[in-house]
């Protein structure tokens, strides 16, 4: 996700909306992101946004997350910071 400290866009959300993936997001710190031409705004409802999605990416490990239950309400939890507990839906990296 960007943040306001690192707006570098991460090309993979681009790649995911080319290919026909509907991408959301949720920074604490951002409301809104244009990616892909697609402009969008960060979840409201965190939890909901996780359990509703595909995979859940942390790309950011913000103090205000509970990683480890976010991982727990997903379906799959990609983990880009190795900071959730090992567990049949995560992945780590």
């Amino acid at each position: 996700m960007p943040t306001s400290a690192n707006p570098r866009q991460p090309r993979w959300p681009k790649c995911l909306i080319a290919a026909g993936a509907k991408v959301s997001f949720h920074d604490p710190h951002v409301k809104n992101w244009t990616v892909a031409g697609q402009d969008l705004t960060s979840e409201s409802d965190l939890y909901g946004a996780v359990a509703d999605a595909d995979v859940c990416v942390l790309l950011q490990n913000h103090t205000d997350y509970d990683v480890d239950e976010l991982a727990i309400c997903s379906r799959q939890f990609l983990d880009t910071r190795g900071v959730t507990r090992r567990a049949a839906t995560v992945e780590r990296l």
